[in-house]
């Protein structure tokens, strides 16, 4: 059986509690890259970039993927939020990630899901 398509049996909680989020290794990068080309809505090519991708997982099979890029050079909104003037934006835009993708696996149907992977995620990570 492929572990990206072995249906759970677990209830939703029990399913939720047992969710590991973990980076991609080098041997699953091209499985986590295509299957992100065939269900993602948006054009995929690659992450920009320094980068790092990952996958939550439950009991060996895939359910999610995430892929964090390094931040764009200019964005409005975020730059007009943060309010860090040219000198220090220069400085510091390599302590911000881009969430570049997340996609939940077309078979995979857990309410909360999203929520509870998105809060798995590793958020203090070096990009490399």
């Amino acid at each position: 059986m492929n572990q990206h398509t072995t249906p759970i049996d677990n209830t939703h909680n029990e399913l939720l509690c047992s969710i590991t989020v973990r980076p991609v290794s080098q041997n699953d990068q091209a499985n986590w890259d295509i299957l992100m080309r065939q269900h993602h809505y948006l054009v995929f090519r690659s992450l920009v970039g320094e980068s790092i991708r990952y996958v939550a997982e439950s009991q060996g099979q895939w359910l999610a993927l995430i892929g964090w890029a390094a931040a764009a050079l200019k964005c409005t909104v975020r730059d007009k939020w943060i309010g860090w003037p040219p000198f220090l934006k220069s400085q510091r835009l390599k302590l911000i990630a881009n969430n570049s993708r997340f996609l939940i696996l077309p078979q995979i149907h857990v309410p909360n899901l999203a929520s509870r992977i998105l809060s798995l995620n590793p958020t203090s990570t070096n990009l490399s």
